[in-house]
Order: C-alpha cells, then structure tokens, then sequence
C-alpha cells in the first residue's frame, strides 16, 4: 500500500503539470507522453496501476487508510517544496 500511495502522490503533482502546461502543447499527446514516462519510472503499466488502484478503492477495510496515505504523502512533499521555497504555511 505505501509504494502504491507514493505513485499516487506522484501522479497528483503529475496531473498539476499537465493541467499548468496543457495550454503549451498538445493536451493530449503531452499527457501521453507524460503518462509514459510516469508509468515508465515505476516499471509498470497502466493496466498494473489501475488494478493495484481499483483494489485498494473497492476494499472497504482499505480504502480510508489508503486515501489518509496518500494524503500524509502528498503533505511531507508539499511541505518541503514550500520549505525549499521559503514560503509560510
């Protein structure tokens, strides 16, 4: 669960650049290409992603702890860009 709430967070700040970019290029090769390399970094497809996703979604008993990691997960990163960025809180 914790490998799958880190890919998670990366995929929240990964859906934030394209959306910030998606007016740069074209939106949809630019989020294939993105995706690509996203699901590339982790040696998975997307196939493997959305399976390990749809588990953990559908198992009640899961689902409230997987959804609090992923958020602890996505806090620690925003926190310390904002601390690399010397910006309040």
């Amino acid at each position: 669960m914790d490998s799958l709430a880190i890919i998670i967070a990366d995929c929240y700040f990964l859906e934030g650049e394209i959306y910030l970019n998606q007016w740069k290029f074209d939106a949809k090769n630019y989020a294939i290409e993105k995706y690509e390399s996203f699901f590339y970094k982790y040696g998975i497809t997307k196939e493997i992603f959305l399976k390990n996703l749809e588990y953990y979604i559908s198992q009640q008993k899961y689902k409230e702890a997987f959804i609090n990691k992923v958020d602890k997960v996505v806090e620690q990163r925003v926190a310390v860009l904002r601390d690399s960025l010397n910006l309040e809180p």
